[in-house]
């Protein structure tokens, strides 16, 4: 995660956008609908085991995730941190293996799987 959050912020540096809360942003929704993937997986398979979750609703637990994870990489990456992860990856040779452009991939193809998986839950 320290990687993607590297190149995310350098890439939001280098536009002018505001580095640490669109990098901030961006891993938060990847892995919220990441989280949401799990849930939709937990609800529809093994509903009678989570009993506690028949109320919840759906929009309730992406909130709850998203303030989770945005509150954890807020305190998480300092401006120390930041520049302990530009030290640590300005020279990787992973910079010039995976441009750009695919890592603004990820949650596209995050998506297209989440699709997929309430496309087959709700075939069944």
């Amino acid at each position: 995660m320290d990687y993607f959050f590297y190149r995310l912020y350098r890439m939001y540096d280098k536009h002018g956008d505001p580095p640490l809360c669109s990098s901030i942003c961006y891993l938060s929704f990847c892995l919220d609908v990441i989280f949401l993937i799990v849930y939709v997986y937990l609800v529809n398979t093994i509903d009678r085991y989570i009993w506690f979750l028949e109320d919840f609703y759906p929009i309730l637990f992406v909130l709850l995730i998203q303030l989770i994870l945005v509150l954890y990489w807020s305190f998480r990456y300092s401006d120390k941190k930041i520049l302990e992860l530009k030290k640590k990856y300005q020279g990787c040779l992973r910079n010039k293996l995976i441009a750009d452009w695919m890592i603004f991939l990820v949650p596209i193809c995050i998506i297209i799987i989440l699709f997929a998986l309430l496309y087959y839950s709700i075939e069944l």
